[in-house]
């Protein structure tokens, strides 16, 4: 309990340094547009470096092997394409959200709706991160994982609530760092171990196998990767650099870096699973090596690295959400207004959390539900502007169909309704803009 105490009070304050308790919006949402290429490279990495990437991730590669990398690999790909064709445009849009920007480009009656499909997103993701940050604190104070869960949402609240954007990206960089170093003092140990050594040694190099089939590396490719193409906490983070130019750097910075922790990542997972105890569930692979492979010191620095990573993604999806409840659906953007959202929201994170449901399910589900019903108007409606809103019938068509689809694929686990439900917004939302260009099409 005392580390987990000093270390949440450090970068607390850290994160809280220059502050101010009544920021103005811009200064609270998107950090006054003052982030430069590296700080913009960190937050993207930290928004994506959570719960899913570490403990969800390790237990991944553990059963399926170097599959696995595909989780963040994927993002790799989302965050070129990103840099190269959306990034120094979605800067220039000065906005506050991603809802923001599509109802600037498709008219006003998108934003609600895109608004109420990000909020349920967000809602599954924080669920999973709070899910994730209970593991955590429970081995760091010995706690039962209830209280655990509370403590991880009030440590996560204290700064976000009072800083906004602006404290939440200060703490990326650091928060990163350490995380790093914590995977690196782990695989260290792990690799002092024969059973694991020989594993790591002997790792076969594969794109699918059989428990990571063709189905699902599609699905990770293009559901998964196009999270971090079309995401509104990485929107947030774009919007707050200090120029087009710095946004564009910073997604394609934080392409190699996001490689490099997928691979680092996958490996740690292929020991992992390699020392996991007969009987041991596939989501305490992790665990198991905590609490019986590596020094007490080790350990409490591994769980702070994870709880770093972990809190650093659930910070930047809860000031999405709050931008996007308070701008967007109520037309409140002032900074007091947002924080009571914050607070409505973490509550609402923590009933979800405690359903049962594990990491991978919950951030799967926000997956599906975001990317096929906002990625393809967003990402067509962002190159072809003009053309999109004028035949924003059919963009609004994507909409309606593809976010069924993504439903039906959360609660059935069938991938093929969410690659359905991508393809038919992509087809709706291209097909608008080409008839348009054709002139065969003309909305009212």
């Amino acid at each position: 309990m005392p580390y987990f105490l000093i270390y949440t009070a450090l970068f607390t304050v850290a994160a809280l340094a220059k502050s101010r308790l009544k920021p103005d919006a811009t200064e609270f949402y998107i950090r006054g547009r003052s982030a430069s290429a590296p700080a913009v490279a960190f937050s993207l990495l930290a928004a994506c470096v959570g719960g899913s990437a570490t403990i969800g991730m390790i237990d991944l590669a553990a059963s399926a092997g170097t599959p696995a990398f595909w989780w963040l690999g994927s993002g790799c790909f989302g965050f070129f394409f990103l840099s190269i064709l959306l990034a120094k445009k979605i800067r220039a849009s000065r906005s506050f959200t991603m809802p923001e920007i599509l109802a600037n480009i498709l008219g006003p009656h998108f934003r609600v709706c895109s608004s109420l499909i990000i909020l349920a997103s967000c809602f599954a993701i924080l669920a999973a991160q709070l899910s994730a940050l209970s593991l955590i604190i429970s081995s760091l104070c010995q706690l039962a994982s209830f209280p655990a869960t509370l403590l991880g949402a009030g440590a996560l609240l204290l700064y976000t609530i009072i800083g906004g954007q602006a404290a939440v990206m200060r703490s990326d960089i650091w928060q990163f760092l350490i995380l790093l170093l914590s995977l690196c003092v782990l695989l260290y140990f792990i690799c002092q171990i024969p059973d694991a050594n020989r594993a790591i040694a002997d790792i076969k190099i594969e794109i699918v196998n059989d428990k990571f089939g063709l189905s699902r590396l599609c699905y990770f490719l293009f559901i998964i990767g196009s999270g971090y193409l079309i995401g509104p906490t990485l929107f947030v983070s774009l919007l707050s650099a200090r120029s087009s130019r710095a946004a564009a750097n910073g997604a394609l910075l934080a392409a190699p870096c996001l490689a490099a922790t997928a691979a680092l990542i996958t490996i740690l997972g292929i020991g992992c699973g390699a020392l996991a105890q007969t009987g041991t569930a596939a989501s305490n692979v992790l665990a198991n090596v905590l609490n019986n492979n590596i020094p007490s010191w080790a350990k409490i620095l591994t769980s702070l690295g994870l709880y770093s990573a972990i809190i650093s993604s659930a910070d930047s999806c809860l000031m999405t959400a709050a931008a996007v409840c308070a701008n967007d659906i109520f037309r409140r953007p002032d900074p007091f207004f947002a924080r009571v959202a914050m607070l409505a929201i973490t509550v609402g994170a923590l009933l979800l959390a405690t359903q049962g449901q594990s990491i991978l399910a919950l951030l799967l589900m926000a997956y599906d539900i975001f990317v096929c019903g906002i990625v393809a108007p967003v990402f067509v409606g962002i190159l072809f502007p003009g053309n999109a809103k004028k035949s924003r019938g059919w963009f609004f068509a994507a909409m309606i169909c593809g976010s069924p689809l993504g439903f039906a694929s959360a609660f059935s686990g069938n991938y093929l309704f969410s690659m359905a439900g991508l393809m038919i917004a992509l087809f709706l939302s291209f097909f608008g803009v080409y008839t348009r260009k054709r002139g065969i099409y003309s909305s009212s």
